[in-house]
């Protein structure tokens, strides 16, 4: 399961230029597969911006789909349980190791 998600993840900017909410409906999905324990958050590979540190504006747009879209999951992990905290969610964010994707 976690080799098709990463599939879908490679291709995600790509298809969000033509249908701009498609990171919004993938937050979605990602929310429903890892609560049902089909694959765990670490087993994403985020595509990240080139290591050259010369970033062209068209990664950017990439890589700011890719922080949508984990930022729509986590309000949704918040969101979906009731009394969870922002600190709780913080700390799946860090624990997870979502905080790490884009270093």
């Amino acid at each position: 399961m976690a080799k098709g998600t990463n599939r879908f993840l490679k291709v995600l900017p790509d298809l969000t230029s033509d249908v701009p909410k498609l990171s919004s409906y993938f937050s979605h999905t990602l929310y429903a597969l890892l609560e049902s324990e089909a694959f765990e958050p670490s087993d994403l590979v985020w595509v990240a911006p080139s290591a050259s540190g010369n970033e062209e504006e068209d990664d950017m747009v990439f890589v700011e789909e890719y922080y949508k879209t984990i930022a729509e999951f986590l309000i949704l992990w918040y969101e979906k349980k009731a009394n969870r905290s922002w600190k709780e969610t913080v700390r799946y964010y860090t624990k997870t190791g979502l905080r790490d994707t884009f270093k």
